[in-house]
């Protein structure tokens, strides 16, 4: 299977991964930014995730 390289749009890194697992980089690991949908490397996605998980538990007042 072939493997291709993509970039995170947030850090730079590069990312080897397959056609299937480019799609799903974008489609789950995608976010909007500026008004431009973004994809993100597992880390940065995590990452994010993270940072809204705990906004949410602090809740709002």
């Amino acid at each position: 299977m072939k493997e291709y390289l993509c970039e995170c749009e947030r850090c730079g890194k590069e990312v080897p991964t397959t056609l299937a697992g480019y799609a799903r980089m974008v489609l789950r690991n995608s976010a909007r930014i500026d008004g431009k949908a973004r994809a993100l490397c597992p880390e940065c996605a995590e990452s994010l995730r993270a940072w809204f998980l705990a906004g949410a538990a602090e809740g709002r007042e």
